[in-house]
């Protein structure tokens, strides 16, 4: 009986550790969208700004 509940407390383990790094990746993939987007905003607004200052 002792092995066996060491075996499913290191499963449970290996379980956790998995969906740990699953949470970690995704929300790294959402930070570098956002970042991406930002980036992507920011240089339509220079890029809209410039125009502007060009007409006035």
């Amino acid at each position: 009986m002792p092995g066996k509940l060491s075996r499913t407390l290191s499963q449970t383990k290996a379980v956790l550790l998995l969906w740990a790094l699953e949470v970690t990746q995704r929300l790294a993939s959402m930070g570098a969208r956002q970042i991406v987007f930002y980036n992507q905003l920011k240089l339509k607004m220079n890029i809209v700004l410039r125009f502007l200052y060009t007409i006035y």
